[in-house]
């Protein structure tokens, strides 16, 4: 049976190559590294000419080292309907620390600039997914927060993409609170690296610095914009300056 639908799957037709490439799923073995589904599923993502057929594979194809790579590849899809599945496959089956920084780089700055189709898979799917379960840094056995996802994107970096992206991605997750007493309530409280009780940044853990200070500066930003800051924040005016400094 594997060896017939194979050969459906590339067929002539496209409409007889989607539904062998559907049929197929039960078919597949990921732990096997010689499985003739797995290899199909790879061809017909990487270059079938029918744009639902590469969706149908990256929806279908189980996940391992070779067909995750294969996966994040189509995040870069000439097609929004391809671009969309693997996003959502990522979101719903790959946790952020099985993906280097490059990759979590790459996949926030590609999406959050895509179409509004994609980048409401990246906004709604796969930030809220990795921040559910994303390692503190440095600690894996701790669940972290912004805080560590920034450290990921590395907005100190030279490279002025990852500067914009941390923005981006920050912007996103504070949009989540339409009051400033909801953003504090929910999102800083939970923070004890963003502040302290007196509503200042914590700076003191080893190597989380400027992605604190990087963080806590749009914080402020969203803080000023949503209410009387100063009522949370009394000592904001004495030291804002001197923590976006540490990102220059």
């Amino acid at each position: 049976m594997t060896e017939s639908l194979v050969t459906r799957a590339n067929d002539q037709s496209s409409s007889v190559r989607l539904f062998a490439l559907d049929a197929l799923n039960r078919l597949q073995d990921y732990r096997n590294q010689d499985c003739p589904v797995i290899a199909q599923y790879l061809r017909t993502m990487k270059s079938d000419t029918s744009a639902e057929n590469r969706a149908m594979a990256v929806k279908r194809c189980s996940l391992n080292k070779e067909t995750l790579l294969g996966i994040i590849d189509r995040c870069r899809d000439e097609d929004l309907r391809v671009r969309k599945e693997a996003l959502k496959k990522i979101a719903g089956k790959v946790k952020h620390h099985v993906l280097t920084d490059v990759q979590v780089h790459s996949l926030l700055k590609h999406g959050l600039d895509d179409d509004p189709q994609v980048r409401d898979v990246v906004v709604n799917n796969l930030i809220p997914s990795w921040l559910t379960h994303i390692r503190k840094h440095g600690r894996k056995n701790e669940k972290g927060n912004l805080i560590d996802l920034v450290m990921s994107l590395d907005p100190s970096s030279t490279d002025g993409t990852s500067f914009e992206t941390s923005r981006a991605t920050i912007e996103v997750v504070f949009d989540q609170w339409e009051s400033l007493e909801g953003l504090v309530q929910n999102y800083c409280q939970a923070s004890e690296r963003l502040v302290t009780c007196n509503m200042l940044p914590n700076i003191n853990e080893e190597n989380v610095g400027p992605a604190v200070a990087f963080t806590w500066f749009h914080f402020v930003q969203r803080a000023v914009k949503l209410g009387d800051a100063e009522a949370y924040m009394p000592q904001v005016n004495n030291i804002f300056s001197s923590k976006s400094n540490a990102l220059l």
